[in-house]
């Protein structure tokens, strides 16, 4: 199971299944774009590829984001530059 922060929410199937509710959502909405999409994401091994990508990532940034940072925050950084 991948975890979040020390809480484990993320496993395979739960992927999955967010991601074909994620198709479920491109198909009904109007473009060739999103129908594209819509019907990869149907494909098994399309899937399967993504959660093993998301895995890696997660794996890779220890579970949240580095980079992420709150807009009062650099706010404040600025000030202290002044």
């Amino acid at each position: 199971m991948l975890s979040l922060n020390g809480f484990s929410c993320c496993d395979e199937k739960s992927l999955c299944c967010l991601m074909l509710l994620v198709a479920g959502v491109f198909l009904v909405t109007p473009g060739f774009v999103t129908d594209f999409f819509g019907l990869s994401l149907l494909i098994p091994n399309v899937r399967n590829a993504i959660v093993a990508s998301v895995k890696t990532q997660m794996k890779n940034s220890g579970g949240h984001s580095q980079h992420f940072q709150f807009h009062g925050q650099h706010q404040q950084d600025r000030k202290s530059v002044v």
